[in-house]
């Protein structure tokens, strides 16, 4: 999957994007993929489709809480869902190595979600919930 600047909203801008893995509930339990953040969105595209990959896509609008799930984890909980993530982009054994990239992320999604625009306006009316 793939996310270029022609998927974005009318009015939408990127804030931030980077390597990330979902946790899934079966086997191998974590999925490889990339998170990406604009000013109205946030959601997580896999690098290879699965059943497995549940729908990790939220309106900022929609979101309650992003919080720190453990070093490099990210806990993203909404009205519609939750999704956890690892940030680390290499996997957990080097993740002590990287720092806390959690905290950018918890810093971002929080300040763009309070100026995020609702789907309900009607310039989103009808758009899918994640990149298209």
């Amino acid at each position: 999957m793939w996310f270029d600047a022609a998927k974005l909203l009318p009015g939408e801008r990127l804030v931030r994007s980077g390597p990330a893995r979902l946790q899934i509930a079966a086997p191998p339990h974590w999925w490889d993929g990339h998170l990406i953040l604009t000013t109205d969105r946030i959601f997580f595209l896999p690098h290879v489709e699965s059943p497995l990959v549940h729908d990790a896509a939220f309106w900022l609008d929609d979101v309650v809480q992003a919080a720190r799930a453990g070093r490099n984890r990210l806990f993203v909980f909404a009205h519609s869902g939750d999704i956890t993530l690892d940030l680390s982009g290499t996997g957990v054994a080097v993740a002590g190595l990287l720092g806390r990239r959690d905290a950018g992320w918890i810093q971002a999604i929080m300040r763009h979600q309070r100026a995020a625009r609702p789907r309900s306006q009607p310039q989103l009316e009808g758009t899918r919930r994640a990149a298209g």
